[in-house]
């Protein structure tokens, strides 16, 4: 019976997903649709096994579910048996409410699980024009949450040196989020300023620097993104970084060491990765980005 009503769950929001790709007309959920849904998920949940104690470590239990949002839809993984599942379903959506609430058209979302273990719980979740030709791309969403407390996690707090809980585990997640971070920055076009500030602006400055130095300190400030002490050389605006693609990483030596193309290697790496991901497609019968579906 569970499996029955999870690919009856998955069916129904795969079908909401082949109308936006083909339907000219409005697509939008009625109420008959929700409570039918709620109807499922609450005989789902009374014929499932009671779940074990929450250990934080194994992956949390999820389902295809859908929310509407305006004349579109959104379609997410929604989590269950977690004493903060609740908060994170909830914070799922009205974010990415939010944030297709700041384009002028109706959506529907895609997601991709990220990462599911150890207390952490990260999505990607896209938002697609639901009118536009090809399902238009319209904004990528990174989502991280601590399963302990169903709060969101930003980097620093992956990267946080007092907090072993997840050192060494997510570095996928890390690349994801810094890479559209600065690519955001590159996007901006700020300027990039180069100075000597003088003792006492310096002592009010946070900025990163990799050892201690005596004397003058040079600060560059990549438009409000990164501020460290370098003597190197740099561009005049952030914008002329071009793409930013971050290949590998790997640890070393207590650290990350990243791989990392800018600009024109970066357009040929990702095209590159295309037309691979093309090809497996073809034998696969998936496009690129269900290559792990399928």
């Amino acid at each position: 019976m569970r499996q029955i009503l999870l690919a009856a769950l998955a069916v129904g929001a795969g079908l909401f997903c082949c109308c936006a790709c083909s339907a000219p007309s409005t697509v939008s959920i009625t109420l008959d649709d929700i409570e039918q849904e709620q109807l499922l998920l609450n005989d789902l949940q009374a014929n499932s096994p009671t779940p074990g104690p929450d250990d934080g470590v194994a992956p949390l239990t999820i389902i295809r579910a859908v929310e509407s949002c305006g004349d579109g839809y959104i379609v997410y993984p929604k989590v269950l048996y977690c004493a903060h599942g609740e908060e994170i379903n909830r914070s799922i959506c009205e974010l990415t409410a939010q944030r297709a609430a700041s384009v002028s058209t109706a959506i529907f979302t895609q997601y991709r699980i990220e990462y599911n273990r150890n207390g952490l719980f990260s999505l990607r979740m896209e938002l697609y024009d639901l009118y536009g030709d090809g399902n238009e791309l319209l904004k990528t969403l990174f989502f991280t949450y601590d399963v302990s407390n169903g709060q969101l996690c930003s980097v620093g707090d992956l990267l946080d040196a007092t907090d072993t809980r997840w050192r060494g585990i997510m570095p996928d997640i890390v690349m994801a989020q810094a890479e559209a971070r600065a690519n955001a920055a590159v996007r901006a076009d700020a300027p990039v300023r180069c100075w000597y500030p003088d003792p006492t602006e310096l002592a009010t400055l946070t900025y990163r620097s990799k050892k201690e130095i005596d004397g003058a300190v040079r600060l560059t400030d990549a438009g409000g993104a990164d501020l460290c002490a370098c003597c190197g050389t740099h561009l005049r605006t952030t914008g002329q970084v071009g793409l930013i693609k971050i290949l590998s990483a790997q640890h070393y030596k207590g650290g990350m060491r990243l791989a990392v193309a800018c600009g024109q290697r970066a357009q040929r790496a990702v095209a590159d990765a295309w037309r691979d991901a093309e090809e497996a497609g073809v034998l696969l019968s998936a496009g690129p980005g269900r290559l792990r579906e399928a």
